[in-house]
């Protein structure tokens, strides 16, 4: 759960110190990130100490505010924001692209996207 301090929805639990432990200095890719789980994780992910956070998403807004949080959140994690509509396969190479560009690595991808549309296939 989170509470709200201010407008910044904080972790209510804080992290532990074996998830720290994991996650403190890695580079983290996390799609989805614009709401919901997406956006809890991203913070939570701030809190642990990763030490660069590319948040991708379709919607540039509340990108940019999950963004905002998690640098209030950790100001030593290098916070990216990369757009990216994960049903177009063209998006999704720009967005493999450019995190390349962003960080020297990935060591952890977290694909939080669901989509309530029906593809065809």
């Amino acid at each position: 759960g989170f509470m709200v301090m201010g407008e910044l929805p904080m972790p209510s639990k804080p992290c532990s110190e074996k998830t720290k432990k994991a996650y403190q200095g890695k580079s983290v890719l996390l799609t989805g990130a614009n709401g919901g789980l997406g956006a809890a994780l991203a913070r939570q992910l701030a809190e642990a100490g990763v030490s660069q956070l590319v948040l991708s998403g379709r919607k540039t807004e509340p990108l940019e505010e999950v963004a905002i949080q998690c640098r209030t959140l950790s100001p030593s994690t290098r916070v990216h924001v990369v757009l990216c509509d994960l049903a177009d396969k063209e998006s999704v190479q720009k967005l493999s692209q450019k995190a390349k560009e962003l960080t020297d690595t990935i060591d952890i991808l977290i694909n939080t996207w669901n989509s309530s549309t029906s593809f065809i296939f």
